[in-house]
């Protein structure tokens, strides 16, 4: 990606195998990290997710399809023992501790 303001380019690496399910609307997580979910989630829904809290630890498996912003974030939040507050296109993570 790149930024006018920053003039600033980032490669990011992706998963080819989860190129299909993008088509299909399939959000896939195979041990992902907190970071690697806000980043999937950000590109995703056009979102800025911020984290709070201890969530170094905190790794989720598991696939969404066809599934709102709202819905993953209560699945993870069952999961992963967080809380969520979405206001617009900002999203915030408040994470307890995963151990």
């Amino acid at each position: 990606s790149w930024t006018a303001e920053e003039g600033l380019s980032e490669i990011e690496l992706f998963d080819l195998n989860q190129l299909p399910g993008w088509r299909e609307g399939k959000i896939s997580f195979n041990n992902a990290s907190i970071d690697e979910i806000k980043s999937t989630l950000e590109r995703w829904f056009k979102v800025d997710i911020g984290v709070e809290g201890n969530a170094k630890n905190c790794h989720y498996s598991g696939e969404f399809t066809q599934a709102r912003l709202d819905e993953i974030l209560e699945t993870l939040s069952y999961t992963l023992n967080l809380t969520y507050k979405i206001n617009n296109a900002d999203v915030t993570i408040y994470a307890i501790s995963c151990e």
